[in-house]
């Protein structure tokens, strides 16, 4: 498993490459002629809400596992 650091260093990664598809609509991708880009910045998006997650439920475990002690 991995640590939060990895989750959080993949999160701000994902944010990042973010920054490429600024302005674009992602819940309407046929308004685009690109629908490529608008299909990256979708699973971009995904990621970063699934890796927004993860993160919070280890930081969660690993702040739990603290106070366990």
């Amino acid at each position: 498993m991995r640590d939060s650091n990895e989750f959080i260093n993949e999160f701000i990664s994902n944010l990042r490459d973010m920054k490429k598809y600024q302005g674009i609509d992602i819940t309407n991708p046929f308004t685009y002629k690109n629908r490529e880009q608008v299909h990256e910045a979708y699973k971009l998006e995904k990621n970063i809400v699934s890796t927004q997650e993860e993160c919070n439920e280890i930081l969660y475990i690993e702040k739990k596992d603290e106070l366990d002690r």
